[in-house]
This record gives C-alpha cells, sequence and structure tokens, in this order.
C-alpha cells in the first residue's frame, strides 16, 4: 500500500476511534446523570394507566424494572398536560400506536428533564 493511502487509513482509524471514546463518555455521562432516578424506579412494581381519547380508553401496562427512565418520563409526562390534545402519529391496526410528539410526526418532543436519556 502506498504510503499516501497508510497515513489517510491511520488518519480515519484515530478519527473513529476518537469518536467512538467521545460517544461512550457522553453515554457514561449520561447515565450518571439519571442514575439516582433509575434505581428509584427500577424498585418499582409493574402498573397500569389509562390513556383517554376520543376514540377510547387505552389500558398500557408499564414496566419500570425494565425501563425505568422511560417509565419516569412517561409518568411524568401525564401528571403533567404534555399529552393532553396530542395525536397518535402512528397506528397500526392490531399491533401498536406512537404518540407523545407535539409536531405529530415521531420527530419532536422532550423529556422531563430537558434533554435526551
Amino acid at each position: 500500500m502506498p504510503a499516501f493511502q497508510e497515513f489517510i487509513q491511520v488518519r480515519v482509524q484515530v478519527a473513529q476511534a476518537k469518536m467512538q471514546a467521545e460517544m461512550m463518555a457522553a453515554q457514561e455521562a449520561a447515565m450518571a446523570d439519571f442514575a439516582d432516578v433509575s434505581a428509584e424506579w427500577k424498585e418499582k412494581e409493574n402498573f397500569n394507566v389509562v390513556l383517554e381519547t376520543t376514540q377510547g380508553d387505552v389500558e398500557i401496562e408499564l414496566y419500570p424494572s425494565v425501563a425505568p427512565l422511560a417509565v419516569a418520563n412517561f409518568v411524568g409526562h401525564i401528571e403533567g398536560d404534555y399529552y393532553d390534545g396530542l395525536i397518535f402519529h402512528r397506528v397500526i391496526n392490531g399491533f401498536m400506536i406512537q404518540g407523545g410528539d407535539p409536531l405529530g410526526t415521531g420527530t419532536g418532543g422532550e423529556s422531563i428533564w430537558g434533554k435526551n436519556f
């Protein structure tokens, strides 16, 4: 392999390693931010919530031991008025629904903490 190609290959590998290290550090920092919340919610038993919609009620079982941050975020939004008036932006009959995005596209929304988790 010519020296120039080796140089480019090494530079790409260094850049990839640096990017991977930065991503891992950011992920570890995010996990540390939420460690207390995660530990608190992980201890809770499964429970159900009921979404009241214009098309009828939807009962949802939540699994805090499996997804503690998602459950904490969902419950936090329920306790406020975040979901009031929002649509289900994706519906697959007999399978699933997705909602909670104020843009109605699946690309918007925020956590109760104001950042990703």
